[in-house]
């Protein structure tokens, strides 16, 4: 038996993108597959992807789902909304560590966008996020700024 999965089948909601829908509609389907292998009693595991565009943004399951209640409708998608009040959420600072353990198991590193209040700029560093950015930190730039203070960086090396 083989199944296609095509996102113009399902419904698309207005807040989502084309290219995020078929995405998230792709993703739900894997947790269902999934369920179906019976490759769901694993603890704190998931299955994430990227959502297409030029922004890096992924999709994951809610935390306490299990993989056959994952839905396209109720995957998460990661940015700032993480950040923004994770020394008050213990479930933004799970879905952080996730995070940042997924990018150290893929190579990479996390970067915590969105820093705006030095209680998640702690919050994020005690959790071995190192990389960080947002208002608290500096106000958007302009390149011709972002240039001079690169000039200045490269003096103050010599």
């Amino acid at each position: 038996m083989t199944a296609s999965i095509d996102a113009r089948t399902f419904p698309r909601p207005e807040q989502f993108s084309p290219a995020e829908w078929s995405a998230r509609v792709e993703l739900a389907a894997a947790y269902r597959i999934f369920n179906h292998m019976g490759w769901t009693e694993l603890i704190y595991n998931h299955i994430s992807v990227r959502v297409p565009g030029p922004e890096t943004q992924f999709l994951i399951n809610p935390f306490g789902l299990h993989y056959s209640e994952v839905t396209a409708s109720n995957l998460l998608k990661i940015d700032r909304h993480f950040v923004n009040g994770c020394h008050s959420d213990p479930h933004r600072r799970a879905v952080l560590i996730s995070i940042a353990d997924l990018a150290v198991r893929l190579g990479g590193e996390a970067v915590a966008e969105g820093i705006e209040d030095e209680r998640d700029l702690e919050a994020v560093t005690n959790l071995g996020i190192d990389l960080v950015q947002g208002y608290l930190l500096c106000q958007p730039r302009t390149s011709s700024a972002l240039r001079e203070v690169e000039v200045l960086a490269e003096v103050s090396r010599r």
